[in-house]
């Protein structure tokens, strides 16, 4: 939430020293990101100790349709974590490919936009120990927040966070464990 704070404050102070420009233009893009990876595993991994932070990446291609929307698809790299019960470790290496809508509000006539998505795909996950390794996939829903800014119609900076969840079915009850990633990016409008 505080994340969330700090970028509204961000965007309303800098809003009014935006530039007036051509910060909407219709077409394709590309994009990717860098940051931080955060995992909550729901009580999934009740009694088991973890690292639950890590960097992750985020890449990106999409199509702004109006002044208001956009469709992109995405693969984020969501970090390695280390999982142990004590006596044995292993690695858990995350990731995922998804499809969202983003939808974009402009701030006037300035540079600046905040943008919110939502979207679906597939959460990939690898474990290795020394018992061997384990492939596996599920669906997964995906929602984000942020604000970019456009100084030029060919580049858009953004500072976001998006959250990974998906659920696991646990012998009693079942799990909605999740990862974040609030990330710092750079868009290549064409």
């Amino acid at each position: 939430m505080r994340v969330i704070s700090g970028m509204l404050a961000v965007l309303l102070m800098s809003s009014g020293l935006a530039l007036a420009g051509e910060g909407y233009k219709r077409g394709a893009y590309l994009g990717g990101a860098l940051g931080t990876t955060q995992f909550d595993d729901d009580g999934a991994l009740y009694g088991l100790s973890y690292d639950n932070q890590d960097s992750g990446a985020e890449l990106w291609g999409g199509y702004r349709f109006f002044r208001w929307l956009a469709v992109e698809g995405k693969y984020a790299y969501l970090g390695q974590y280390t999982i142990s019960n004590g006596f044995e470790s292993t690695n858990a290496k995350a990731y995922a490919l998804t499809v969202n809508a983003v939808f974009i509000l402009p701030f006037g006539q300035s540079d600046w936009d905040m943008y919110g998505q939502l979207g679906f795909g597939s959460l990939g996950y690898n474990f290795n120990s020394s018992y061997g390794t384990y492939d596996g996939s599920q669906g997964t829903a995906t929602a984000g927040l942020g604000v970019r800014w456009t100084p030029i119609s060919t580049m858009t900076l953004s500072l976001g966070i998006d959250a990974y969840a998906w659920q696991e079915d646990g012998y009693y009850q079942s799990y909605n464990p999740s990862i974040s990633i609030t990330k710092l990016g750079i868009q290549y409008n064409f």
